[in-house]
């Protein structure tokens, strides 16, 4: 797993720049009027100059994409249950991702910080919702193959 660090942080930021900046494409499409915003403008008013706004949203979104990748990980500790691994990668990926997105994209209001928790909490219950479904299917299918097996050498 120590070996995985690296890699995943790399390609993590990666994945995080690249979001971004099709991020940045499809609000420049929607308040642009005709022209490429490198920079969210909630962000740009806070900085001096609009390269220094794409230096910090940049690696904001890449670090956003690490914490993912690096955070996943949990998923492969096989001696934690699902909820314990979804619990975990959900507090550190939500410690990450809320501040820098409602500084980068976003007004810090209670509303704008209340609907994207209700976006997070409502994607990883689905998720957790399906994969623990996918998972009860798996260890039906495994008992009934034990079972068969078992059946067969009586």
């Amino acid at each position: 797993m120590k070996k995985e660090i690296f890699p995943r942080a790399f390609f993590g930021f990666c994945v995080g720049v690249t979001i971004e900046r099709f991020i940045t494409l499809l609000i420049s499409f929607g308040i642009g009027q005709g022209e490429f915003q490198p920079v969210m403008p909630f962000l740009l008013d806070k900085l001096p100059s609009v390269r220094m706004g794409a230096l910090v949203q940049t690696v904001w979104c890449g670090m956003i994409g690490v914490t993912f990748a690096e955070a996943a990980m949990v998923f492969e500790l096989e001696h934690w249950s699902t909820l314990r691994q979804y619990l975990v990668h959900i507090l550190v990926t939500g410690a990450v991702y809320l501040p820098f997105v409602t500084l980068c994209y976003w007004h810090v209001t209670l509303g704008t910080v209340l609907y994207l928790m209700m976006n997070i909490l409502i994607t990883y219950g689905i998720t957790y919702f399906v994969c623990y479904k996918l998972d009860q299917k798996s260890v039906a299918e495994i008992n009934a193959e034990l079972e068969r097996r078992n059946h067969e050498q009586y």
